[in-house]
């Protein structure tokens, strides 16, 4: 896998787990409309989630899925081990932002017409010159 769809991957699962994060913000709220994910995106999550996505407003830390992987058997590389660690830090620092009151009614970026268009067009541009590429 090349690395503009490793980043489109992070950047999907990012949006993901923000929305998250703005449903544990606004308890109130049971669901809401998600990114598509690919299989990458869905295992970084997935995985994410078997280590721990982190305790009351701290990231996983790097001791805590080096544990993981050793009682996994699991072998990560770095961008997955940096990814997983980056995303457990983007939630809890969404999970913060959307929980203060000034932010309380404010709308992940996905979830906005404008947010939403702008994503799905990044992913269409990077597609389209990935193609140029390989002309």
């Amino acid at each position: 896998m090349g690395k503009k769809r490793l980043d489109e991957s992070l950047e999907a699962a990012t949006l993901y787990l923000q929305q998250l994060a703005w449903l544990h913000a606004n308890k109130n709220r049971t669901e809401c409309e998600q990114p598509p994910l690919d299989d990458y995106s869905q295992w970084l999550i997935a995985t994410l989630f078997r280590i721990g996505i982190g305790t009351g407003d701290a990231a996983v830390s790097y001791v805590e899925i080096a544990a993981w992987c050793e009682l996994a058997g699991i072998e990560l590389g770095l961008w997955e081990l940096e990814s997983i660690r980056a995303l457990s830090s983007s939630y809890w620092a969404a999970v913060q932002y959307y929980s203060d009151s000034e932010h309380k009614s404010e709308l992940p970026p996905y979830l906005t017409d404008e947010g939403r268009d702008a994503w799905m067009r990044s992913i269409a541009e990077r597609r389209r010159l990935a193609l140029m590429m390989r002309q």
